[in-house]
């Protein structure tokens, strides 16, 4: 099983990093063994994200080999040819390591872009579909990025569901499946999961927010599932609380 962690966002006063702290965690997560180093795309009251994209830029300056990957983009409340151009842009600069997971996002994503919350899921599989077009180089009405050839045809779209229909769809209509696990009872996972490979899915991505300390059984656990991977969202960890999470190896 694959493994992943959060990108942190601040350090542990509390203050934004700037791009070479950044820079310095990524390469720690991936000397640390890390399959995968994704950011949550987040728009709530009281609530500071950055942007993904951008958030993701000095990760992919300092590696060379792990993925780089977004939770839950809004992708339904953003506009699809801008949000091509930027992950293609992303694509590009990281030597084509990017996996982006949407969902149909949140009732303040929604308020806060000026878009129908009622009519998400229909407007995200449209809005997919864009994406997925301009990045293969295609042209979309009258939007053509002139994607770069070494670019088309490698973006990974991965969908964010929890009702059959929707995971059975994230098996044939994109890359992979992500699995929200917080409280989902062991049975539930386990008949999503059955759901999921019924419908030809190849990979399953299990998400969990946990603290550090109880990261590695987690990962055991996701595991034994049968999950392909699993991305731990642990919160803003700083360098030395890394090592408490011992080699992933440990716990696949």
């Amino acid at each position: 099983m694959r493994q992943g962690i959060n990108l942190p966002i601040n350090d542990a006063e509390g203050r934004p990093l700037d791009a070479r702290a950044v820079q310095e965690r990524a390469r720690l997560a991936e000397e640390a063994g890390f399959d995968g180093l994704w950011i949550e795309d987040v728009w709530e009251t009281g609530v500071w994200r950055p942007d993904p994209t951008e958030w993701l830029l000095p990760a992919a300056a300092g590696t060379s080999r792990i993925e780089l990957g977004i939770l839950d983009f809004q992708l339904a409340a953003r506009e699809p040819v801008e949000s091509a151009h930027e992950l293609i842009s992303l694509q590009a600069l990281s030597d084509l390591r990017v996996t982006v997971g949407i969902s149909g996002g949140t009732p303040q994503s929604h308020a806060a872009l000026g878009t129908d919350f009622d009519t998400r899921f229909s407007r995200l599989h449209q809005n997919a579909d864009v994406v997925r077009r301009l990045a293969n180089g295609e042209i979309v009405g009258e939007a053509s990025l002139e994607t770069w050839p070494r670019v088309r045809n490698t973006l990974r779209i991965a969908l964010s569901a929890v009702v059959e229909n929707s995971i059975a769809r994230s098996a044939t209509d994109y890359d992979a499946w992500i699995a929200p696990t917080d409280e989902v009872p062991a049975e539930e996972l386990r008949q999503r999961l059955a759901v999921y490979r019924a419908a030809g899915g190849a990979r399953a991505i299990a998400t969990a927010h946990v603290g550090l300390v109880d990261a590695a059984v987690r990962f055991a656990e996701l595991a034994e599932f049968g999950f392909d991977d699993a991305i731990l969202v642990v919160g803003d960890w700083t360098p030395a609380q890394l090592d408490t999470l011992g080699p992933p190896a440990v716990a696949a």
